[in-house]
């Protein structure tokens, strides 16, 4: 929904954003899984529109200290 699917480490479309609204005001109930291009800087919005759950991959793998990216991700997304 983020990215075309393929190759990792692409960068997060925003025009999903759009799309995540769309579903949630639709479907308020439906669980959203968001995968593709999520990093400290896009979690949050991504989380405001009301993606659920976040496949964060090349962020973290490619990240020199891994559990701080994921601290991060934590803070700035208030998981």
């Amino acid at each position: 929904m983020s990215v075309k699917c393929g190759a990792s480490g692409q960068k997060f479309n925003p025009a999903a954003l759009k799309k995540i609204r769309w579903i949630k005001n639709h479907y308020p109930n439906i669980r959203i899984i968001l995968d593709g291009g999520i990093n400290a800087g896009n979690i949050a919005e991504a989380k405001n529109a009301g993606a659920n759950t976040f496949v964060v991959g090349n962020y973290i793998y490619n990240a020199a200290d891994r559990k701080e990216a994921v601290e991060q991700l934590r803070r700035v997304s208030r998981f």
